[in-house]
């Protein structure tokens, strides 16, 4: 399991996974990986709780803006996650999950790149904070190969093995 923000947060990070923070700036409300076997990342952020009463959405678009995908995006699938005791959650907790795609230039270069685009917000609203796991993953420009049928539910396999082990970190 590795841990996040100091040891208050586990989750299974694949082992082909680096701590971008090794190398990069990361800011100290996301906890961000690199795959050494492709272009795919993972990113745990923690940010302030929408009011929005859909917040999968809402967060998807929000980082569609933030990568300059405006509307060059499309929703694959959508699901409501049952929390399960072993993430050690607080009652009145959501995880809504939401599977898209977005086409944004990267790293500043004209090139469009189309990424799949796996988001969880797990809404925690005794602590007044949306905790977004995410899932990054480029489609190959050669062969337009696309996420497989399974990759939604391996996801969300995934996002359960989340879990909040201290709590303080909220305070």
């Amino acid at each position: 399991m590795g841990e996040l923000f100091g040891g208050a947060i586990k989750l299974a990070i694949p082992p082909h996974f680096a701590d971008a923070s090794q190398f990069r700036q990361v800011p100290d409300n996301q906890e961000v990986f690199v795959s050494s076997i492709d272009n795919s990342s993972v990113i745990v952020e923690l940010l302030e709780a929408v009011d929005d009463t859909d917040r999968s959405l809402f967060h998807f678009n929000e980082l569609a803006d933030s990568n300059d995908a405006g509307n060059s995006t499309a929703i694959i699938a959508r699901s409501t996650l049952q929390p399960v005791p072993s993430m050690n959650l607080q009652p009145k907790c959501t995880i809504d999950v939401i599977h898209g795609v977005q086409h944004a230039a990267k790293f500043n270069t004209s090139d469009i790149t189309s990424v799949h685009v796996l988001l969880a917000v797990v809404h925690l609203p005794q602590v007044n904070t949306d905790l977004l796991i995410s899932i990054n993953k480029p489609i190959d420009k050669e062969t337009k190969e696309v996420a497989n049928a399974t990759a939604f539910a391996e996801f969300a396999q995934f996002v359960g093995t989340l879990r909040v082990d201290d709590w303080g970190l909220f305070a």
